[in-house]
């Protein structure tokens, strides 16, 4: 996608231009940096000539850019620049540093370019969010959420409902791309949805439903107790969140030989809306449920696939003290801490049409099943 921005002033018709094409900054038709991934390649001035720079970020949970640093010549790490914020996002311009030999990094907060042009001797000091311009000294947007009638409580101008200590807006409105274990491979930014796409093992493209702006509001990455990679989304509906948890569960199965096991946990109070999908892309376990369990969140329903189309795993605890054991004995874990915690199994409906769906269970063993071929109260 090729951009271009023009900053002109009232004194002057000439201004300044920036061409952004792909991963190729030009300034007035030189070229300023380069993105490869997460590394970016950036001209450095070293007395009277210039050479080019690999250059790497290290970003906070909010994405934000805190240090900028790149390999010194005798091997060692050296500064380039360092960023600290107030929660809305203006920088701490007392305990900031920027060498005078690189060339600054404009995308800090949230990772977002930082808008500082000159117009009429005043700096904009907006962040380019792509849908919209956000202004960090005022912690707020320059025009009304398209779909603020969803958030009535909440200003159509105010940024992540007041709370940026937690929450990003990324946008929101992306395409994502996943491959056969479930890992997000590419994110393309999209203008009018949120869409998720898998990727086969024949490179081949198997499309999911798509949502309205801002449905998937946040992407997370965690370790588990394990130190197991642990990859969720947030997901603003119970309905939006089953949709795209059903999807993932119909597609990621032994039979299309992508086995994968995924979390649906529905979180917060009962009309919060709010939801987690996620897994950590194995095909015979997910640990996303308990982490949520052990940090901090409310479960109200826990849902997990099994991509081979089994039952709820596991026996009760026995009455010679045997323990519960697989998912009996994680629900005796959500139990314990939420009584009334809905918890299912969900068995892919392509894969095995005529016995697709929930199967409930609790610490007690299975409920019985309104699905043919289920296994019930486990015989």
């Amino acid at each position: 996608m090729n951009i271009r921005k023009t900053v002109t002033t009232m004194k002057t018709t000439s201004g300044s231009i920036t061409d952004y094409c792909g991963n190729f900054i030009y300034a007035d038709n030189q070229l300023i940096t380069i993105f490869a991934g997460d590394v970016r390649i950036a001209p450095v001035n070293f007395g009277n000539s210039t050479y080019w720079k690999y250059e790497y970020s290290m970003k906070d949970h909010l994405g934000n850019t805190r240090v900028v640093f790149a390999a010194h010549s005798y091997g060692q790490p050296e500064l380039l620049q360092q960023t600290s914020y107030y929660p809305f996002g203006m920088t701490m311009q007392q305990q900031n540093f920027y060498s005078r030999n690189a060339t600054e990094n404009k995308y800090l907060y949230n990772s977002k370019e930082l808008h500082d042009d000159q117009l009429t001797g005043n700096t904009l000091d907006w962040y380019d969010y792509g849908a919209r311009f956000y202004d960090a000294a005022l912690g707020r947007w320059h025009v009304v959420d398209p779909h603020a009638e969803n958030y009535y409580p909440i200003s159509p101008y105010a940024y992540v409902a007041n709370n940026p200590i937690i929450r990003i807006d990324p946008d929101g409105r992306d395409i994502w791309e996943l491959n056969n274990r479930g890992h997000v491979v590419n994110r393309i930014e999209n203008t009018e949805i949120d869409q998720f796409v898998i990727i086969d093992n024949d490179g081949n493209r198997i499309e999911g439903n798509t949502y309205e702006y801002g449905t998937v509001t946040e992407r997370k990455g965690h370790k588990d107790s394990r130190d197991r990679n642990i990859a969720f989304f947030e997901v603003a509906g119970d309905d939006n969140a089953t949709a795209i948890f059903e999807f993932f569960g119909d597609n990621y199965t032994t039979t299309s030989n992508m086995p994968v096991e995924w979390t649906h946990a529905k979180v917060g109070k009962d009309d919060s809306e709010r939801n987690i999908v996620g897994t950590i892309h194995e095909p015979d376990r997910t640990s996303v449920g308990h982490y949520l369990r052990t940090t901090g969140y409310t479960l109200r329903e826990v849902n997990h696939n099994h991509p081979g189309g089994s039952d709820p795993s596991g026996i009760p605890r026995q009455p010679d003290g045997r323990p519960a054991t697989d998912d009996i004995r994680g629900a005796e874990l959500y139990q314990n801490k939420f009584p009334n915690v809905k918890l299912n199994v969900y068995r892919s409906r392509i894969a095995y049409p005529d016995k697709g769906g929930y199967h409930p269970y609790n610490r007690n063993g299975f409920i019985p099943s309104v699905f043919t071929g289920w296994r019930t109260n486990g015989n």
